[in-house]
């Protein structure tokens, strides 16, 4: 593992397989993540990432997240992060949760290469596979 990020809103780094693993959290004091939170996610990835691209494994499990309309904008639309999704596979058992990454997905021009899952292993094992045939090509 490369260094870990932590962030007022969440944690991040790199894991053994070279997947960003990106967890989002609500800190004491702060009811919602607000686009000054998500552009600090963003140079974290930038800085983990070094300019590879990666499969982004998106941690909701057993959380609470609540995210302002333009700081989910924001980190769907950004060009910078568009370069570097290999894939990405979000993780919830939360209902709300998952609405929430509809929602973001909603956002985004493309969804290729991006599904929510309920089940660790399989978001994990469905992110190698993408990641093989992404950079068989």
């Amino acid at each position: 593992m490369t260094h870990k990020i932590e962030l007022k809103t969440g944690t991040q780094y790199i894991d053994e397989d070279g997947i960003l693993q990106i967890r989002f959290r609500m800190a004491p004091g702060i009811k919602e993540i607000q686009e000054e939170h998500i552009k600090d996610h963003i140079d974290a990835i930038v800085e983990l990432c070094q300019g590879i691209p990666r499969p982004f494994y998106i941690d909701g499990m057993n959380s609470y997240l609540s995210m302002a309309p333009g700081a989910c904008k924001l980190l769907a639309q950004c060009e910078v992060l568009n370069e570097l999704r290999l894939a990405e596979a979000y993780v919830t058992d939360v209902l709300a949760i998952r609405l929430l990454f509809h929602y973001h997905l909603r956002l985004r021009d493309t969804r290729q290469g991006t599904r929510i899952f309920s089940d660790p292993k399989i978001a994990k094992h469905w992110l190698g596979l993408v990641t093989k045939e992404n950079r068989s090509h």
